[in-house]
């Protein structure tokens, strides 16, 4: 079992909520869902030191044991092998909670 992370040192940037997908499925596919959407997405992966990095991508591409994604804040893109990725979580209030186009145009929530 993990432990939890330390907590943000005050006025520190806020990182996504504790948990995500402990599970590697459940990893990919809210990636292919945010790929689909559009939508950024919390990805927690294990750098060269071995040790965990946070950060807020857009997927841009899902394949070959790869994700490509964007990182709007630093303006780059990176390409990850999907077993460097720990977990997958989403910002508040982003996929789940985005309102559906219905065939008559109207949104749903």
């Amino acid at each position: 079992t993990r432990e939890p992370a330390p907590a943000p040192a005050p006025g520190a940037p806020q990182g996504p909520p504790p948990g995500g997908t402990p599970e590697p499925a459940d990893a990919l596919l809210l990636l292919r869902e945010a790929l689909a959407a559009r939508q950024e997405v919390w990805v927690e992966m294990v750098g060269p030191s071995g040790s965990l990095q946070r950060r807020l991508l857009r997927p841009v591409r899902l394949d070959g044991g790869r994700l490509r994604a964007l990182d709007t804040a630093r303006a780059a893109e990176l390409t990850v092998a999907v077993h460097r990725i720990a977990s997958v979580s989403l910002p508040t209030g982003s996929l789940s909670a985005t309102p559906t186009d219905t065939p008559t145009g109207k949104s749903t929530t």
